[in-house]
């Protein structure tokens, strides 16, 4: 099996000197971009040599035939490719042959290609512009490797069976799309390309940047049941590290459990989770760490509540962190309908400050003000109704494996519920690494977390 290394570069990015590059096949150019592109190409070829075999082009006796194909006469077993368009340059060491190309999908330009296929190509492909130049840039691909470049007929290029292709959809700025194709004879074990952005990974980029954007226009983002039963994390394997317990008044009933993060499972756990930090980066701007964790369990009681608050209001004053670039960041981990507790959120309020919130530095910490029924930074019914004619109030009723992202500004509580030990929701709060707190929190470290470091996560 074999190995192919790929670079990927812009003649506009490269400052380099190439006259050294300079040659009796690339004097021949006329055009001064074409040029410029077929000497970056050497340049970037140069480069690659030295990184993958501590050799230059020089060394390796880089030279090309009389049908332009790249060849090094003092080791048979390297292989490349080049191919360059539009500014873009590619280039391709391998350890096989192999043949590349890139084109540029235009597809009123789609028309200009069906010389290059057979009338039953053509039948196949006609309708999509992607698939015509997909199929067009093979037979250019295959005409490399082989050595011949299209000094044969394209309609007489047929892949064979044998060879192994691969071909990726590829964008650098969302407006405008390539195709990039590989031949190789051989069996191909990695390629490993530059940094580039293929559309698969600007897809998922749009859709985050689309959930950024609705989460910072009204402060909540809700995602049904998007986590299936064996991605969610095991509320029994959470437990037994160095967790808090609170219980209800009665002192017997459980209410909520803190600190999660510090325990092994949780950790493991939120490191293989990448697509929280996917969904929350183009949030918070920075990388973050966890401010606190804690799953709140719902119960009959009337001390099972959470009056209305707003979370930041105890960041802010009792942790000392002075800007709100933070997010809660929640996880449904049992179904959450009518009566059993669901988390009531009104939108846009975080966006809207009463008068006498100003004075709410004068609050003096407590526990029960910061974990119970009796909370502290509350509002009055009358408070409520205001925010509540303007915004209304969401419900976030939804199954097992929901998530619910809301920005802690935003004034939100539950009620109590139909059963005990009814819905649990884990409930994770991030705080930008650039926004730590200006001095150490009076609260003990399950409500306010010293460990600022970066949360890590695996691919």
């Amino acid at each position: 099996m074999k190995n192919i290394e790929i670079s990927i570069v812009h003649i506009d990015n490269c400052e380099n000197d190439l006259s050294f590059y300079e040659d009796a096949y690339t004097i021949k150019f006329k055009d001064e971009k074409r040029k410029r592109e077929s000497l970056v190409a050497r340049l970037q070829l140069d480069l690659l040599c030295i990184k993958i075999y501590k050799k230059n082009l020089s060394e390796l006796g880089f030279s090309k035939d009389d049908f332009g194909r790249p060849f090094f006469l003092f080791d048979s077993t390297i292989h490349c490719s080049i191919t360059h368009s539009f500014g873009w340059v590619i280039v391709a060491l391998s350890n096989a042959p192999i043949g590349i190309d890139f084109e540029k999908i235009i597809p009123e330009q789609k028309e200009d290609l069906k010389l290059a296929f057979t009338e039953n190509e053509w039948r196949k492909v006609a309708n999509d512009s992607n698939l015509v130049f997909t199929l067009f840039s093979m037979k250019e691909s295959y005409s490399k490797l082989i050595g011949k470049g299209f000094s044969i007929d394209p309609r007489f290029i047929s892949i064979s069976p044998e060879s192994y292709s691969y071909s990726r959809l590829i964008t650098f700025n969302s407006k405008d799309f390539f195709i990039f194709t590989l031949i190789c004879l051989q069996k191909i074990n990695s390629i490993k390309f530059d940094k580039y952005l293929a559309v698969e990974e600007l897809n998922e980029i749009q859709k985050y940047q689309k959930y950024a954007e609705e989460y910072n226009k009204t402060g909540v983002l809700f995602l049904k049941e998007i986590l299936s039963q064996s991605k969610l994390p095991n509320y029994e394997k959470m437990m037994g590290f160095e967790e808090v317990l609170f219980y209800e008044k009665d002192g017997v009933t459980l209410r909520s459990v803190y600190a999660l993060h510090t325990g092994q499972y949780f950790r493991d756990w939120l490191s293989k989770q990448r697509w929280i930090y996917d969904l929350c980066k183009p949030i918070l701007g920075e990388d973050f760490y966890v401010h606190q964790s804690k799953i709140n369990i719902k119960n009959k009681q009337d001390s099972s509540i959470w009056p209305y608050h707003r979370d930041y209001s105890f960041w802010r004053n009792f942790d000392n962190i002075v800007e709100n670039k933070m997010l809660n960041f929640i996880v449904y981990l049992d179904d959450v309908t009518k009566g059993s507790g669901e988390l009531n959120i009104i939108p846009y309020s975080h966006l809207d400050f009463l008068p006498h919130e100003s004075q709410n530095f004068k609050q003096e910490y407590s526990i029960d003000g910061s974990a119970s029924s009796d909370l502290l930074f509350g509002f009055s019914e009358d408070d409520l109704a205001y925010f509540v004619s303007r915004y209304s109030v969401e419900t976030n009723e939804g199954g097992k494996g929901s998530v619910l992202l809301f920005n802690p500004d935003c004034i939100h509580g539950s009620g109590s519920s139909n059963i005990d030990f009814g819905r649990k929701m884990l409930i994770i709060t991030f705080n930008s690494c650039d926004n730590l707190p200006v001095k150490k929190s009076d609260r003990p470290e399950y409500l306010s977390s010293t460990n600022f470091n970066p949360l890590k996560w695996t691919k």
